[in-house]
Formats: structure tokens, sequence, C-alpha cells
């Protein structure tokens, strides 16, 4: 709960830093990427890369995350990500 507490003033600190220099920040999550229509697809996609790869950092749950913020991003319309 600590760890968890601590994450989520983190990311009101950023929200707020970004929202003090003018932009409109949003706070994407996994939900936001099972939202977008071409998830499953994408999902599979993912996953088959990820056990046929003779790279083993294409198979870690970090790289999953990095490909599906896209689709989190398109889902809540776009934007800059930082």
């Amino acid at each position: 709960k600590l760890v968890e507490k601590a994450s989520n003033e983190l990311l009101e600190e950023w929200k707020k830093a970004w929202s003090d220099a003018g932009w409109n920040p949003a706070i994407i999550t996994p939900e936001d990427a099972e939202k977008h229509d071409l998830f499953n697809e994408f999902a599979s996609l993912i996953s088959s890369i990820a056990t046929t790869s003779t790279n083993k950092m294409c198979g870690t749950q970090q790289n999953s995350f990095c490909f599906l913020r896209y689709l989190a991003m398109a889902t809540v319309g776009g934007g800059y990500m930082s």
C-alpha cells in the first residue's frame, strides 16, 4: 500500500507539473489499450512475437506495455507521450 500511495502521489505531481506548464495531461492505463478495436489482434501478435523470437527482450512484460501504450494513446485521442 505504501508503494502504491507513493506511486499515485508521484503521478499526481507529474500531472500537476504538466498542467502548470499549459498541457492537458492524461494518465493512460492498460484498460485504455483494451478499449481499442484492434486490442485482441495486437495483443495476440505481440504474444506470438514474444514466444517465437530469439531476442529475450521481446518477451518481457515491459516491452508488451511499450507496444500497447500506442493503442491506449489512440483510444484517448492521441497526443504526446512523456
